[in-house]
């Protein structure tokens, strides 16, 4: 927690707390968008069925049961009630899971559904009002933690929508009012999660990362969530950071560098130690976000040795210019796209730059969902082990899928579905479709006078605690 001045009783303060969103849809309902961050804001207003820690903590369900030899997951729905006044029946978790599917106005399901836990699920059924049974294709040892949590990725919390389509949960604050440049709550006694402190909380969006900055250092906000942005010179706020994901590159694998051969030629031409020390100049070859912490030495990722003269051999029949996009208005990250650039075009390849705003990377039209792109800079964020099927079989390839690679290999997919996770490993990182380069921090921009706020553990929401968020002392 930052600072050390008490907290004022529950709801006392009367000037809405303020958040300032880097996000680049006008929603905070990660059910219609599976838009970067979405999920993450939407537990200001929603709750999950557990806790999600390592042995699951009650919170809309008691700790859930696992039967049949982990096939089912029975869940026990607390007695809640919904910000409408409505109680929680087992038939709005079925209804949640059919919403993820058939997306109003989408015409595939979203995009969510092709990671764990969701990846997973082969049918729910409401046993009365109060009993949910979650029947798996397969055991999945983290879906307990993972399923309708904050520890899940997405991290989604359970919601239901009103006739206008608006956005229901049951969380420490109440959706008043939605248009396309704020978000309005309230406090809501009931959830789980408790009372919040400040009687209000205001969500605006800013449509720049440079935007953001300037509001929470002009005090326009109280805390930016997160910040990619940061005013070194500003007296009004603080940054704090926690290690969020890993940077990588990722290789379109239908693109110039169509084939393994390519893309060990292409790493042949980096150095690696060069880009990690741009990225992180702490960071390690072996990334935890793409390697569970569990994972054996030998599929440990590794350059090839570096060899201009054998890149160049092999990349001679490459059509230039191949693409590298990047997000821009990030100064790291322009750095590491002109090393490439450099080390690329020194093994005769030519090599355009295209930054590109963050607001741009997730959407339909996005580099990353149609492909317009032959390295991408990009995140990834796992919890405790790596999604891989989402990631990299053949059948979750965009546009409806995660796969933004194009990976396709028969031999991994066998591994996946034989349970072989070390054999799969090694051939995505042996066929060279992802370059892991550094951990990836996440930086908050937090007023001086903010109580409550505290930077949360790796992959959680940052709004999970949003109950206890307060500028003390202030009135509207």
């Amino acid at each position: 927690m930052l600072g050390a001045a008490a907290l004022p009783a529950c709801g006392s303060a009367r000037r809405p707390f303020r958040v300032g969103a880097d996000t680049f849809e006008a929603t905070l309902d990660p059910y219609a968008v599976s838009a970067h961050d979405v999920d993450d804001y939407a537990w200001i207003y929603g709750d999950g069925l557990t806790g999600g820690e390592r042995v699951p903590s009650a919170m809309l369900s008691a700790v859930p049961e696992a039967r049949d030899g982990g096939l089912t997951v029975r869940y026990r729905l607390r007695a809640i009630r919904w910000h409408d006044g409505a109680r929680l029946h087992a038939r709005h978790v079925v209804e949640a899971v059919d919403r993820l599917r058939h997306p109003p106005g989408a015409g595939a399901p979203s995009p969510w559904l092709t990671y764990e836990p969701y990846a997973s699920i082969a049918d729910l059924a409401a046993r009365g009002g109060d009993t949910v049974d979650v029947r798996l294709r397969r055991p999945q040892p983290q879906f307990e933690r993972t399923f309708f949590s904050p520890y899940g990725h997405p991290a989604l919390p359970l919601l239901r929508h009103d006739a206008d389509g608006r956005p229901i949960g049951t969380g420490p604050f109440r959706l008043e009012h939605a248009d396309t440049t704020r978000w309005r709550f309230s406090a809501w006694r009931g959830s789980p999660r408790g009372f919040p402190a400040s009687a209000k909380l205001d969500v605006f969006f800013r449509p720049s990362t440079e935007g953001l900055a300037n509001a929470i250092a002009g005090g326009e906000v109280d805390l930016a969530v997160p910040l990619a942005v940061a005013k070194p010179t500003a007296t009004s706020y603080r940054l704090v950071s926690r290690d969020e994901s890993s940077v990588v590159l990722l290789f379109n694998c239908e693109g110039a560098f169509h084939t393994a051969a390519l893309r060990l030629a292409a790493l042949r031409a980096l150095d690696l130690g060069a880009l990690q020390n741009v990225v992180n100049p702490a960071g390690r070859g072996r990334i935890a976000g793409i390697l569970p912490a569990t994972a054996p030495d030998d599929v440990a990722f590794s350059f090839p040795p570096r060899d201009i003269a054998a890149a160049r051999a092999v990349l001679r029949g490459v059509r230039g210019p191949v693409t590298i996009v990047h997000p821009s208005r990030k100064a790291r990250y322009a750095t590491v796209a002109l090393l490439v650039q450099q080390m690329l075009e020194a093994a005769g390849l030519a090599v355009r730059i295209v930054p590109r705003p963050i607001a741009a990377y997730f959407t339909p039209e996005g580099p990353l969902r149609t492909g317009r792109f032959d390295l991408v800079i990009y995140g990834f964020q796992y919890t405790d082990e790596p999604d891989l099927a989402a990631d990299w079989s053949c059948a979750n390839k965009p546009p409806h899928g995660a796969n933004y690679a194009r990976f396709c290999d028969r031999a991994f997919d066998a591994a996946l579905a034989a349970g072989h996770r070390r054999d799969a490993l090694r051939i995505v990182l042996h066929d060279a479709a992802v370059v892991p380069l550094a951990p990836g921090l996440q930086p908050f921009g937090v007023g001086l006078r903010v109580r409550g706020f505290s930077v949360p553990p790796r992959f959680v929401p940052p709004t999970l605690g949003v109950q206890r968020w307060i500028v003390p002392g202030e009135t509207d």
